[in-house]
């Protein structure tokens, strides 16, 4: 291995340049990356710390959705991907109280950034919409 004869092993990074390649770096990532890759039922809510907004309306994302003191989770996952309508299995709760129920999730083409997802019989959604 030339690499390891050349003496890169051996060479010594002064430790400040190190720290400060490191901080920008995790910056970087940091900007980049948003802090909940998620649907909300407010637009208002996008941008803004999730645990901030949970009175406002309900998140989602692959397996549930939330707000303060009430959730739903299911499996199989979201495949925002796709267009068909997904069904599946899970439960919504609230301090004291489980209630088994399917989902079904529509992506529709006709509206991209938004997902419906069914709960129950009414045939109304909880409608979400993409803060990306």
């Amino acid at each position: 291995m030339a690499w390891a004869r050349s003496g890169l092993l051996r060479m010594k990074l002064p430790t400040r340049w190190l720290d400060q390649t490191v901080m920008a770096t995790a910056a970087l990532v940091a900007a980049a990356t948003p802090l909940w890759a998620d649907y909300v039922t407010d637009p208002t809510m996008c941008g803004q710390d999730p645990f901030a907004t949970q009175e406002i309306g309900l998140r989602l994302d692959k397996t549930s959705m939330w707000a303060i003191e009430y959730y739903c989770e299911w499996a199989p996952a979201i495949d925002f991907g796709s267009q068909e309508v997904q069904v599946m299995l899970g439960h919504c709760g609230e301090p004291g109280a489980i209630f088994p129920t399917a989902f079904a999730a529509l992506i529709d083409p006709a509206m991209p950034n938004q997902i419906n997802i069914y709960a129950d019989q009414t045939g109304d959604p909880v409608v979400f919409y993409d803060c990306g």
